[in-house]
């Protein structure tokens, strides 16, 4: 096992996550530069995984539009522009409002601490420029808020597309991507005004 993947071995149960983060980290900090081609069996030893939740991972970033693949020329890093990545944010913004606009009565004062709390790790990892922390912050927060919504597509829908969390992305929150769309959707407070006393 190569030093790269020792350093990074991912928890169990969470291997496909761990390369989508390892993959994205890199597209946001430029180490995967646009139009650059990504070899799965290396991403695969590189993190310490198989090749199939790579796989998982990369198709999973395909569909948020990073990256994309291509017929018999595998698989390479989109040249997604700002307002592109803008627009995708604002789709998902609308899905993810939606579905929490639709939990508010249902949230219990145990939810918003619970989300409070992440926000608080959210805060202290965005300010260290820990990618990975903020984006696993903004998962859970994003979670907590809409997992009591009613309408179970909707909810499954956001499930599948962890960067429907205006989120994301990523964040999102994300370092660049950070800065274009999630961060004012990982707040508490817009909770509050949409619904209620946090």
């Amino acid at each position: 096992m190569s030093t790269v993947a020792a350093e990074t071995q991912p928890k169990k149960g969470n291997k496909t996550q761990h390369v989508y983060d390892y993959v994205m980290e890199r597209i946001v900090d430029g180490t995967f530069a646009a139009g650059e081609s990504l070899n799965i069996g290396i991403l695969a030893e590189e993190t310490g995984v198989s090749l199939i939740p790579t796989r998982e991972a990369l198709r999973r970033l395909e569909s948020e539009g990073l990256i994309e693949f291509l017929f018999h020329r595998g698989v390479r890093v989109r040249d997604l522009g700002i307002d592109e990545y803008r627009e995708i944010m604002q789709v998902e913004a609308v899905l993810e409002g939606l579905a929490v606009g639709m939990s508010v009565g249902r949230l219990t004062t145990e939810d918003l601490d619970r989300a409070r709390a992440v926000n608080a790790r959210m805060n202290d990892a965005y300010r260290a420029g820990d990618f990975h922390g903020y984006n696993e912050g903004s998962l859970e927060f994003h979670g907590i808020l809409r997992a009591p919504c009613p309408n179970h597509h909707l909810r499954d829908q956001l499930d599948r597309d962890p960067l429907h969390a205006p989120d994301h992305e990523l964040t999102h929150g994300d370092l660049v991507l950070l800065g274009v769309g999630r961060r004012a959707a990982d707040d508490p407070q817009q909770v509050a005004s949409a619904g209620g006393e946090l």
